[in-house]
């Protein structure tokens, strides 16, 4: 399954979603979900290949919209989750006064990932508290 969003302005409920592949294939949406008359989503179904697609906007009143290279579709194998994370340590930490660590962490990949959040235990420890989703080219901090 893949899924688009698309905002703007005059969406109805005759609004259409069509990817087009480079060689003029066009794959037509599965389901649409209207938003309102400014926010669309369309799902197209798992057959539709790994490539980069125009996406054309099209309701009964208009001329069509399309967008060039609105949608890249990366394959399994080309999915790639590449977690980057950083410690930021406040100078002259000692241990033996209140100080803030900083965790930086980003998702330089093509796909999304899961991270990890933290919370002091006991005072000292750092531990595992929630895990979390975070999209292909996200990034987020933490203290």
């Amino acid at each position: 399954m893949v899924s688009k969003s698309a905002s703007g302005a005059g969406f109805n409920e005759t609004t259409t979603l069509t990817l087009i592949a480079e060689n003029g294939t066009r794959y037509t949406y599965q389901t649409v979900t209207l938003n309102g008359s400014t926010s669309i989503r369309a799902t197209f179904d798992g057959t539709v290949p790994a490539g980069v697609y125009k996406l054309e906007v099209q309701n009964d009143s208009d001329t069509p919209v399309i967008i060039d290279d609105a949608v890249t579709i990366i394959s399994v194998i080309e999915a790639v989750a590449n977690f980057e994370a950083s410690v930021i340590l406040p100078s002259g930490l000692t241990g033996s006064s209140l100080d803030t660590i900083y965790i930086e962490y980003t998702n330089t990949g093509t796909c999304a990932t899961f991270v990890h959040l933290f919370q002091k235990h006991m005072g000292t420890l750092i531990r595992l508290w929630k895990t979390m989703p975070l999209p292909a080219g996200s990034e987020a901090a933490g203290k």
